[in-house]
């Protein structure tokens, strides 16, 4: 048995330790943000700034779509709509369902997705991964027959709720733009069916998106970059991440340009009609509701060509595995950096999500021909 001196000596040593800062997180959702900058080193050759990547791929679930999924669930759980025989059920296309997918799990919420059947296989095994009901609905019929069958399963079923109908009324210059484009002449019902669409495939509220990126993405660059950071290049899906985090920069460093990356196919934020392109996550073919236009100092188009010409440039010479949208992202950063009035400045590019989840899509398809079509080397006979 330890003697009194030695029972003191215990206590003293466990209390030291515990007021130690340990540097473990408490839940996976701990360690979304706080993603690194990194510098192009090998494609930015002839260029005059110098271009640091923000890896969004390396959140948790390879995507800057895990800061909005977790801040959906959290901004649930303040209103009291959240309760642990809750039902979640959200439509998506995209990455912010996987993020929600992932946040769910974590904190034990159980949750169904809807999404058309023509999206990739690698999202429906994620998915199911995190535990996940996936249903899916014909490709055809798009966004919109996801948010048919999403409003659907919640009305018959017992405790559900959209994440997707927190207070967001509807921005008059969306309701507009989805007129205009897809559904002149139709009901006025139709109308407000699909800007609800339209939201469910973005972010689903407004100002959480914006928020979001306000309170770590941009605190992230400023930190990061010491205040240095000149240009901030970003593509526009929704329009959140862009937005947020000029609101941020902007104030702190008025001289700061903020870049908006759209499709050469779709330029609408240019002054263009939209147009259908291989760019997943950005282009709309909408000026999204929440950009902030007047934040923005320049629109650079990218095209496809190009957009999967420099994604695969990352892979082979950087060593960085994205997606398309990051690949038009760094070609509009190499047009600001090869600008000679642009010298020594420094470009803080938004990386957003990891190659691996486009394997299946155009971007990979000589890879998955070449990998089809190996051929197994032959060995000795052992003796």
């Amino acid at each position: 048995m330890l003697s009194t001196a030695g029972r003191r000596l215990f206590a003293a040593t466990r209390a030291s330790q515990q007021q130690r800062s340990l540097h473990i997180a408490k839940d996976m959702t701990e360690l979304i943000g706080k993603t690194p900058l990194v510098y192009l080193n090998h494609v930015t050759e002839g260029c005059h700034a110098k271009i640091a990547v923000k890896c969004e791929f390396m959140e948790p679930c390879a995507s800057v779509k895990d800061r909005i999924g977790i801040s959906m669930i959290r901004a649930a759980e303040k209103s009291g709509k959240l309760t642990k025989d809750t039902l979640i059920v959200e439509a998506t296309s995209g990455n912010t369902g996987i993020g929600l997918a992932f946040a769910a799990a974590v904190r034990g919420y159980k949750l169904t997705l809807v999404m058309p059947d023509t999206m990739s296989m690698e999202r429906r095994i994620l998915l199911k991964s995190f535990g996940c009901n996936v249903v899916l609905t014909p490709g055809a019929r798009g966004m919109t027959g996801a948010l048919i069958k999403a409003e659907e399963i919640v009305k018959n079923a017992p405790n559900a709720i959209s994440l997707g109908q927190f207070d967001n009324p509807a921005n008059p210059q969306v309701c507009m733009c989805v007129c205009c484009v897809y559904v002149i002449g139709c009901l006025q019902t139709y109308v407000r069916l699909l800007t609800r669409v339209l939201w469910a495939a973005a972010v689903h509220s407004t100002a959480l998106c914006e928020q979001i990126h306000y309170e770590t993405t941009g605190p992230e660059v400023w930190n990061d970059t010491d205040g240095l950071v000149d240009f901030f290049v970003s593509g526009v899906g929704t329009g959140g991440t862009i937005t947020g985090t000029a609101q941020y920069l902007k104030p702190k460093k008025p001289s700061v340009k903020i870049i908006a990356v759209e499709p050469e196919e779709s330029p609408v934020l240019s002054g263009g009609n939209p147009a259908p392109h291989k760019i997943q996550g950005i282009g709309a073919g909408f000026v999204p509701s929440i950009l902030g236009r007047d934040l923005i100092d320049e629109v650079i188009t990218a095209n496809v060509p190009e957009s999967f010409a420099m994604a695969k440039r990352l892979a082979l010479e950087e060593g960085i595995l994205v997606g398309p949208s990051s690949g038009a992202a760094v070609v509009a950063s190499l047009k600001l950096a090869k600008r000679p009035e642009n010298a020594g400045k420094l470009i803080v590019t938004i990386l957003p999500s990891f190659g691996e989840r486009y394997l299946s899509s155009p971007l990979f398809e000589a890879e998955r021909e070449f990998a089809a079509n190996l051929e197994t080397s032959t060995l000795p006979d052992p003796k």
